[in-house]
């Protein structure tokens, strides 16, 4: 097959040998593949500096038998800006571990490129928190497991006061929540703030400090429960932040 051109972002890195490094690469075209670096691991290697983690490259590529194998790379963006900053550093490798865990390999999805980039732009609009809920949100929508936040299961709709949230697809009333053990409290301002991110654009959020930090942090929590319930394993991405957090 003849070299390949598109746009990518380094999403994660593994040694391949003493030389030589196998990357996932969120492409705008060919969706999550895996490419391998011949010789990048080497100090003057020319490839070496831009294939970093969070770099948007416009790459060279040619298909083998299994594997991508990088012909050329170039930097369209590094976020240098978010990754000279340790808690913003945490929430970039927390976008790349779950587009690595979800998004299958060699599957076009521009979509989710669209709002990768579009999330980590926000990130760079001190918007910290707000950024990881929005694309945590629009992600899972993405993926088909967004949750249900005007009706419950039993078909009624949503009414302010004592609703809670369950893994299974969203909100619940009391009632229903008697028969789901692991569903969870969920006040009506997340409820509000989801919807509300639910149809929003990236450039259309506030900064945090617009929006009460006892609701995100209660959006936060929940969020990150739901997304190791659908990955069916901890994330070390949030043990990563919540360390940075405590620093």
């Amino acid at each position: 097959m003849p070299n390949i051109k598109t746009q990518g972002i380094v999403i994660a890195k593994r040694d391949f040998s003493e030389r030589d490094r196998i990357f996932w690469i969120f492409t705008q075209d060919k969706g999550l593949i895996q490419a391998f670096g011949k010789g990048v691991r080497k100090i003057l290697a020319r490839l070496s500096g831009h294939l970093e983690i969070g770099n948007v490259l416009e790459l060279g590529l040619y298909k083998g038998k299994t594997f991508y194998t990088i012909t050329d790379a170039g930097v369209i963006y590094s976020y240098s800006y978010l990754k000279n900053d340790l808690g913003k550093t945490s929430i970039l490798y927390h976008f790349c571990e779950l587009i690595k865990i979800f998004m299958p390999l060699d599957t076009r999805h521009s979509e989710v490129f669209t709002l990768l980039i579009s999330s980590l732009n926000l990130l760079g609009r001190k918007s910290t928190v707000l950024a990881k809920i929005y694309f945590e949100l629009k992600f899972i929508g993405e993926l088909g497991f967004g949750p249900e936040l005007y009706k419950c299961a039993c078909g009624k709709k949503v009414e302010p006061n004592d609703n809670y949230f369950s893994f299974q697809g969203g909100v619940l009333c009391s009632d229903s929540a008697l028969r789901d053990k692991s569903a969870i409290k969920i006040s009506d301002s997340v409820i509000k703030l989801f919807r509300w991110i639910a149809i929003e654009d990236a450039g259309n959020l506030p900064l945090d400090a617009k929006v009460d930090a006892k609701v995100l942090q209660e959006a936060e929590k929940i969020l990150d429960l739901y997304l190791e319930y659908l990955a069916e394993k901890k994330l070390h991405s949030l043990d990563f932040m919540k360390k940075v957090k405590r620093f």
